[in-house]
């Protein structure tokens, strides 16, 4: 069996490109006070960072981050129960957990790892999210 490396996907039926291999984007932030209804919902949009395919392929999730400040990111696997389809893209259901704390740290000379080969399969998601704005992602994951 040889393996593939592939992009991250906004949808299990991987049609929609969450980013482009190696090209960094930011990371949702979680939202403040001041956050309306459509913060929240493009948050929750925003915050997923891949959904896997629904049939079943394990696919290793490496996910790596840079930041301008110091702060706390939150990584939360999400099921397929926990996802809902809006428009083509899916979006969190549910307030993010904090099961995975990590922290990252300014201005490192090399990108920060945050995930290395972490498998999902059956269309479940990786969520990721951080405390304070500034805080840059990129990755792919590679398919059995």
């Amino acid at each position: 069996m040889s393996a593939k490396k592939i992009n991250f996907f906004h949808n299990s039926s991987h049609t929609h490109l969450r980013v482009s291999q190696g090209v960094p984007e930011s990371m949702a932030v979680l939202p403040g006070d001041s956050s309306d209804a459509s913060d929240i919902m493009s948050f929750n949009v925003n915050r997923i960072v891949h959904v896997s395919s629904p049939s079943g392929i394990k696919e290793h999730v490496h996910l790596y981050c840079t930041s301008t400040r110091n702060t706390d990111i939150f990584i939360e696997v999400i099921s397929s129960s926990g996802l809902v389809e809006s428009g083509n893209l899916q979006r969190a259901s549910s307030w993010p957990g904090r099961d995975l704390v990590l922290q990252v740290k300014a201005n490192q000379p090399s990108p920060q790892i945050v995930l290395q080969g972490f498998t999902i399969s059956a269309g479940a998601a990786i969520s990721a999210c951080s405390r304070e704005p500034g805080v840059m992602f990129f990755g792919f994951v590679v398919q059995e």
